[in-house]
């Protein structure tokens, strides 16, 4: 058997504690909830979190959008096989942006109802803040007859005492603290604590909160003394808070993504079970989305882009077609060959080649209105990109029709004593040649070591060769230009979010 190994077995501990860690990132760790301003400003938290992971998803979404425009723009500058490159990078760099922005839409809407949720809860908190303070105020003694009579009726009226500063907030318009102690949080649950409330029980005897007092003299009650039983000469009303708080946790396990939050509220409290359960199941499935988006991140170096083994698995079905692998060695050499005539021996050439160009590269005024100064690597604008893009394409493409009208004007014609080149010989008519010289002068090879020791040139296959591997390589620059073009128009639909987010 094989004996344990203590890196391996810490390793697994510390992945399955990230895991489960995952589920907490909302929260806040060893958080102290015992009044409703507690539990407002936990739930808040939730949300601001949320919205802050969502953020930053986008960002990068619109990073890879921004670098891809620009290496797009640089691509339409260059010629031939740089633009091939740059088109290649910039394809993988929309690729990432689309893939983050359909994570976030298959995610978009647990995660708007889950805030939404958080926010209606936290709400409810602050408002049972402001609310628990209500009481009903002291009605002085006076004589049974008058406390009886129309117009001058003892009242039990109600006081509401709205906070000063705004629930939950100090003078300075700060919330007010969320206090932590104990130990950190071992990943393996999720509680979120909300406080309900409930009616305030009255005094069992006259003078307590709540009650009529009795007495053979007027004046204000300050508690039993100011009472005495069975008296009925003169009658007040002892005031008292009518409302009190208290405590329900909602817990979830960890270990299970189908968990939800359990909480058990009394059903004489508020807010009732029936009101929390569906926002505590939308804040569960906030977490879910949460933990989705949070793995979401851009490639933007170029130089790993271009030698990633997700470019080399593409470039691999590109060449052999859909069950071709990169892992396959004579596949392998053909995308090694590839990707050197694109992107050069060295991954370096590519910081040459492309994040150099990026920096070097000054789209003029007529491209993009601007100064005619501003670097193409500091350009962020979506428009002034796609003009840059645009303008290096048109004027690209005004000069090759001029090139070719050049041509057309001045062909290049064989001279008179140009000849053609001769077929090659078969195997059948080079091995009738029995000596050398008969060999070579019928346009054979000759080799004594070899059987048939007469054969065909491999010259002409050799053309053939570097004319096949051309043709191949011009064919994958079509499969990856046909990609870019794909993936472009599916991205479009998604332009809006890249204008609203900035970059993480």
């Amino acid at each position: 058997m094989e004996e344990s190994n203590p890196n391996k077995q810490l390793l697994l501990l510390l992945l399955v504690t990230t895991a489960a860690l995952q589920a907490t990132a909302l929260h806040i760790d060893k958080a102290q909830v015992t009044t409703p301003c507690h539990a407002a400003t936990y739930l808040r938290h939730i949300s601001t979190r949320a919205g802050a992971t969502l953020r930053d998803s986008l960002g990068c979404a619109r990073a890879a959008t921004e670098k891809a425009a620009q290496v797009k723009a640089l691509a339409a500058s260059k010629q031939a096989v740089d633009r091939a490159a740059a088109t290649i990078i910039a394809t993988e760099l929309e690729r990432q942006a689309h893939a983050a922005l359909q994570t976030v839409l298959a995610n978009l809407e647990a995660i708007t109802n889950g805030i939404a949720a958080a926010g209606r809860l936290s709400g409810g908190q602050e408002l049972l803040e402001e609310l628990k303070g209500t009481e009903i105020t002291d009605y002085a003694k006076k004589r049974a007859a008058d406390a009886v009579t129309d117009g001058q009726a003892l009242k039990a009226e109600p006081q509401i005492k709205p906070a000063q500063h705004g629930s939950c907030k100090n003078e300075d318009g700060w919330r007010t603290d969320l206090p932590k102690a104990g130990t950190a949080t071992t990943g393996t649950k999720t509680t979120i604590t909300l406080l309900t409330g409930k009616a305030a029980t009255p005094g069992a005897n006259p003078g307590e909160a709540l009650t009529l007092c009795g007495r053979g003299s007027t004046g204000a009650i300050a508690g039993r003394s100011s009472c005495t039983s069975t008296h009925t000469v003169n009658l007040g009303l002892k005031g008292g808070e009518i409302f009190t708080t208290a405590a329900a946790t909602a817990t979830r396990d960890n270990d299970e993504a189908t968990t939800e939050y359990k909480i058990s509220i009394p059903p004489t409290h508020v807010p009732s079970q029936k009101t929390v359960d569906p926002d505590l199941t939308d804040i569960k499935k906030l977490e879910d989305a949460i933990r989705s988006i949070d793995k979401i991140t851009a490639q933007l170096d170029l130089e790993q882009i271009a030698n990633s083994a997700a470019l080399k698995a593409t470039a691999a079905k590109a060449i052999g077609g859909e069950s071709a692998s990169y892992s396959d060695s004579a596949i392998q050499a053909q995308v090694d060959s590839l990707l050197k005539e694109l992107f050069g021996d060295k991954a370096a050439n590519v910081k040459t080649n492309l994040v150099q160009g990026l920096d070097n590269t000054k789209p003029p005024k007529a491209a993009t209105g601007g100064s005619g100064e501003q670097k193409l690597a500091e350009i962020k604008d979506p428009k002034e990109l796609s003009d840059a893009q645009i303008y290096y394409t048109v004027t690209g493409y005004i000069a090759d029709q001029e090139q070719k009208k050049k041509n057309q004007a001045s062909p290049s014609c064989l001279t008179k004593t140009s000849k053609p080149e001769e077929p090659p010989k078969s195997a059948d008519e080079c091995k009738k040649h029995k000596t050398s010289d008969a060999c070579k002068e019928g346009g054979c090879e000759f080799d004594e070591k070899k059987e048939p020791k007469c054969f065909p040139k491999l010259k002409n296959e050799k053309k053939n060769e570097k004319y096949f591997l051309k043709n191949l390589k011009v064919s994958v620059l079509q499969v990856f230009s046909a990609i870019a073009l794909s993936e472009f128009y599916n991205f479009k639909k998604f332009a809006p979010f890249y204008e609203i987010y900035e970059i993480c």
